[in-house]
């Protein structure tokens, strides 16, 4: 199986980070500053989101499956697809600035092709969707082992720590058994989803067997109700009705044990189906974690966790360093800092923490290496900015 890469985004709580870094800081003054640096680009950062979710629900508000509010206005349909385009453009940024990863048309086609180990697969439409987006953060290998007649079969497959689903649907002639509205836009988010499975969380899908599995199902029928028209026309012919009474019982319960196996292969068949539907329903109950409306607000805590741990990361590493340093250098830095505390290898975005340090104003130079201001005038820049937005 591929090697997972490392992970883009950092798996800690950024409360918890900070608290980890400022023990670090021996010089007690020091520590209050950075302190109050950490809260001022927390409260920052929250009022920035504030404003940005205020956006999205706005633009969602008419186009919220869930909506239980009655609404005073109406919309025409050029509007309703203004919002549409809004809220997927609104959270693809969330998704991004929350370091998802966006899984592209392709890989979700290649993803459709792969064989699933669990004996059935789902078969989806993709022309029934006006827009179907699906991003994932963070990714791990699992593997399940199942039987084949006497032989165990082991497999290897990634799994998505976390998978955002958004879809819209086509206006469709027939009407819809499902209860999705083709006007709606649906936010989903599930967690731990197989790479290989990701054709669960469709709507509309259709139930494949794979060619194995419907040999096994069947074969045995055919088999049994061939075998049963056999016998019975064979002991008409030769029988007829002058067969004894012991004879005929006999016969009788030979055709019932046959048309019984192919009962059985049938029953067997039905069985696979309900117990795929089964563990899907089960599944997708326990690894739904939210829907709509909460997803963004979600995605909102993500976002401001992201960014604060990115801005925090660099600029500690920045001035609490013996030495000056380059941007490659401060990249290096700080993943060195996570495998050597915590064991974990990521793949810290070093760009956008330098990008989010010089849009604040914390940059005092960027040259071969990288120059920011005291501590005490960062904190002294954080206050004007908050100042200014008030």
């Amino acid at each position: 199986m591929d090697e997972i890469k490392l992970e883009n985004f950092i798996p800690f709580d950024k409360r918890e980070l900070f608290l980890f870094l400022k023990e670090k800081i021996e010089d007690k003054k020091n520590r209050e500053e950075f302190e109050k640096f950490y809260n001022l680009i927390e409260f920052i950062y929250d009022n920035k989101f504030s404003k940005k979710l205020e956006e999205i629900k706005e633009s969602y508000l008419y186009i919220d499956p869930d909506l239980n509010i009655q609404l005073l206005g109406n919309i025409n349909e050029v509007k309703k697809n203004e919002d549409i385009k809004n809220v997927v453009n609104k959270i693809k940024d969330l998704l991004k600035a929350g370091n998802y990863i966006e899984v592209t048309k392709d890989k979700i086609i290649e993803a459709f092709n792969k064989s699933s180990p669990w004996g059935i697969d789902l078969k989806v439409n993709l022309e029934e969707f006006d827009e179907c987006i699906l991003f994932y953060k963070g990714e791990f290998k699992d593997s399940r082992k199942k039987k084949f007649f006497f032989m165990e079969k082991e497999y290897d497959f990634n799994v998505y720590s976390r998978v955002v689903f958004i879809f819209k649907l086509k206006p469709q002639k027939k009407t819809r058994k499902d209860n999705l509205s083709y006007d709606k836009v649906y936010i989903k988010l599930f967690k731990n989803v197989p790479a290989v499975d990701l054709e669960m969380l469709f709507p509309n899908t259709k139930i494949m067997i794979k060619p194995l599995d419907k040999m096994l199902i069947i074969l045995p029928l055919i088999a049994g109700i061939s075998t049963t028209i056999y016998k019975v026309v064979d002991y008409i012919i030769k029988q007829g009705s002058s067969g004894t009474w012991w004879s005929q019982l006999g016969f009788w319960g030979i055709v019932g044990g046959f048309f019984g196996l192919a009962l059985h292969s049938f029953s067997g068949y039905q069985s696979t189906v309900e117990k795929y539907l089964r563990s899907l329903t089960s599944n997708l109950y326990f690894q739904n974690l939210d829907n709509n409306s909460g997803v963004y607000h979600y995605l909102i805590n993500n976002a401001i966790e992201e960014e604060c741990k990115e801005i925090v990361l660099a600029y500690y590493f920045l001035y609490f360093s013996k030495e000056k340093l380059t941007i490659e250098e401060l990249d290096k830095k700080i993943e060195n800092f996570f495998i050597n505390n915590f064991g974990k290898k990521i793949d810290f975005e070093v760009d956008d923490a330098m990008r989010k340090i010089k849009e604040l104003g914390l940059l005092r130079k960027e040259d071969t290496f990288i120059e920011i201001f005291s501590i005490q005038e960062a904190v002294k820049i954080l206050k004007k900015q908050i100042e200014e937005m008030f």
